[in-house]
């Protein structure tokens, strides 16, 4: 991170980078062969003539094609998710960047962003944790910001859809912790917070207390 006449620029850490890439290459090898696997039982299968046993075997087929296909949707996102890891991590390029002009995301689809979000579009700074676990800063505009191209609108809904509606910049792709960068914007933009009525809100601060 470094500050620049309170111009905010935060790079995502390359070795946790490093780590998600693993990680995901530990999960996606493992759900093709268990999908191979799981295919090749569903083609070769057959039903028996006894009706007792061939309700049975219609219904264990059906458990494992639910399965398979759950499968198969599950390891192409857990694919494209590692490509934008990779990129991510062998591209230096900021996860964020606050300016005079506003927040420039370029991390909320991982491998990019919606670009420059103007203060006079921010409604609220909200610092949270999904699941207990994976954090973020939402940046909350007065008006709903798409991707135009719809591959890309389908991937970034594929990744938020039980997140905050807004830009969510995720905690691990900054090098820094969401609620200090909350606050470094709280602290160096305090009356352009103020001039255009953004709300800062840190529901992680506000439960450790």
């Amino acid at each position: 991170m470094t500050s620049e006449d309170h111009r905010i620029v935060v790079y995502p850490d390359r070795g946790k980078l490093l780590g998600y890439v693993l990680l995901y290459l530990a999960t996606i090898v493992p759900c093709v062969l268990v999908g191979i696997w799981w295919l090749s039982d569903v083609l070769q299968a057959s039903v028996p003539m006894n009706p007792a046993q061939a309700v049975l075997a219609i219904v264990n087929l059906s458990v494992l094609v639910i399965l398979d296909v759950l499968v198969w949707l599950i390891a192409p996102l857990l694919a494209v998710l590692l490509v934008c890891t990779i990129y991510r991590a062998a591209i230096r390029k900021p996860s964020v960047i606050v300016n005079a002009e506003g927040i420039i995301d370029h991390c909320s689809l991982i491998a990019g962003g919606l670009g420059l979000l103007r203060w006079d579009e921010i409604e609220a700074l909200t610092v949270y944790a999904y699941n207990k676990r994976i954090k973020y800063m939402c940046v909350m505009t007065r008006d709903r910001r798409v991707p135009h191209n719809p591959l890309v609108w389908l991937f970034r809904r594929s990744i938020t859809l039980t997140l905050l509606e807004g830009a969510n910049l995720p905690q691990w792709l900054l090098s820094m912790p969401v609620s200090e960068l909350a606050a470094q914007i709280e602290q160096h933009y305090h009356a352009t917070l103020a001039a255009n009525e953004i709300g800062i809100l840190d529901w992680l601060r506000a439960s450790e207390t």
